[in-house]
């Protein structure tokens, strides 16, 4: 059983209200955890996010936050991490999850911020939950391709980017054959 009032005196945070008040305004979930992967200030979104009380997030360790799947190596690359801590988004390039109190996994993306705070390094995770961008992509990919007319989706750069499958047919390519080809194929 934690202890809240003791992890609050032994926060170095606790007795920082300006530091307090940087991490709460954040408008995503964001933590500070120390290089034991103990988290020792969290604000109400990310409370909020992953379904746990403040309380209950104080002093945890975050892999207990990970799928399973992920705890076995994040020890060591939060190690590593600490030898020569950057500001960087963690998982670059790979789907991400967080583990809400409930069981369920939820995509996610992570930025890490190295704080010097007195003689350690902590590092501040700022988390947001992809749940609804995938949903509305998700959505937005199907009306593409439920549509019963041809459609193409060209960046600035004039490269595609997005086709769907009556377009296809109009033309003979399959969606491989445009994706990622100047408009002018």
């Amino acid at each position: 059983m934690i202890d809240y009032n003791e992890v609050t005196k032994n926060n170095m945070l606790s007795n920082n209200s300006f530091s307090q008040q940087l991490v709460d305004c954040l408008p995503m979930g964001a933590m500070l955890v120390n290089s034991d992967a103990h988290i020792v200030f969290v604000n109400n979104e990310l409370a909020e996010i992953l379904g746990y009380s403040k309380k209950e997030l104080l002093n945890l360790d975050i892999d207990l936050l990970l799928p399973i799947a992920f705890q076995a190596n994040h020890k060591h690359l939060m190690s590593e991490f600490f030898k020569q801590p950057r500001k960087r988004k963690m998982g670059v390039g790979q789907e991400l999850y967080a583990c809400r109190k409930n069981g369920v996994q939820i995509p996610i993306e992570i930025g890490l911020n190295p704080i010097q705070q007195e003689d350690q390094t902590l590092v501040l995770a700022t988390l947001i939950d992809l749940t609804s961008h995938l949903r509305a992509n998700k959505m937005f990919h199907r009306s593409i391709e439920d549509s019963p007319h041809g459609v193409l989706v060209v960046d600035s750069s004039g490269i595609i980017r997005l086709t769907n499958s009556s377009l296809c047919e109009c033309f003979g390519y399959t969606s491989d054959e445009l994706l990622d080809q100047p408009l002018d194929v």
